[in-house]
C-alpha cells in the first residue's frame, strides 16, 4: 500500500493512501512546538494510477482515477470535500507527489 506525500507551504503536507476501497487523506501542519492533523477518507475504489495534486485559488485539489471513475477532492485548511464535478484546472499548478 503506497503512501503519496504532497509538500505544501508553511510546513504543511498532504498524505494520500489507497486503503482498499477507501482513499485516506491527512493534512498535517507542523510549526514550532506543535503539530496538527486533519484526516478524512472517501470511498473511491482501487486506484488505476497514482493521484495528481493541483494548487488552485481555493486550495489544493486531488484528482483520483479509480476503477469506478474519476474523483476530485478539495483540501483546504478548514476541511476536505469531495467535489461533485470536475473543477476548472486550466490555471492550476501541478503539485509533485512523492
Amino acid at each position: 500500500m503506497a503512501t503519496y506525500i504532497c509538500e505544501l507551504d508553511q510546513g504543511q503536507q498532504i498524505y494520500i493512501e489507497n486503503q482498499g476501497v477507501q482513499t485516506a487523506i491527512a493534512l498535517v501542519s507542523s510549526g514550532p512546538g506543535q503539530q496538527q492533523s486533519q484526516r478524512n477518507s472517501f470511498e473511491t475504489g482501487n486506484w488505476r494510477v497514482p493521484p495528481t495534486g493541483f494548487r488552485t485559488t481555493s486550495g489544493v485539489v486531488l484528482q483520483i482515477e479509480a476503477e469506478q471513475g474519476q474523483y476530485f477532492i478539495q483540501v483546504q485548511a478548514n476541511g476536505m470535500t469531495r467535489l461533485n464535478s470536475a473543477p476548472s484546472l486550466s490555471n492550476a499548478d501541478v503539485l509533485p507527489l512523492r
